[in-house]
């Protein structure tokens, strides 16, 4: 079984190819064929893939289609509410995907600790435009952690990995 370790994704460690910028070439080969497909604007191509947890969005670009975004939700909707996902987080079959310390739901506070631990420079954002995001932090790495409002605090609800050019 193969893992996918988010947390040296976070850092800009990992070499998989399913982080913003890779070739779809290359995405395919490595996930198989997606559970979904959404298409979007008519005028250029790009498309949203769904594998389980996760999700890809892809545009043209030099003539090839890339990876422009890629995101894990960690919630799940519970009466309207989101709450954190109790199951394992998955991808595809024969994948693991391994969070490090990053569990769904887990305090802002404890999110900011252990990116301290890991000495990766990062700006945390309120948020209030009536959206369930009500903080996010920014990486270097061009990651972001979003955290919407739990019981007491704010807690970790997606993980957002972008284009180095966006």
């Amino acid at each position: 079984m193969r893992v996918i370790a988010i947390t040296s994704m976070l850092v800009g460690t990992s070499d998989y190819p399913l982080v913003p910028g890779s070739k779809l070439e290359k995405l395919g080969k490595f996930l198989g064929v997606p559970d979904r497909w959404d298409f979007g604007i008519e005028d250029e191509f790009t498309c949203q893939l769904g594998y389980a947890d996760f999700e890809f969005s892809l545009r043209t670009r030099s003539n090839c289609v890339e990876v422009e975004r890629v995101w894990l939700e960690l919630w799940n909707a519970h009466h309207g509410e989101p709450q954190p996902k109790r199951s394992a987080i998955r991808l595809v079959e024969g994948i693991e995907v391994d969070l490090g310390g990053f569990q769904p739901g887990i305090s802002l506070p404890s999110a900011k600790a252990l990116l301290d631990s890991l000495r990766v420079f990062y700006e945390e954002f309120s948020q209030d435009d009536g959206s369930e995001i009500v903080s996010k932090i920014v990486l270097e790495t061009k990651s972001e952690l979003y955290f919407f409002q739990g019981e007491y605090e704010p807690r970790l609800m997606e993980i957002h990995f972008f284009a180095g050019d966006e």
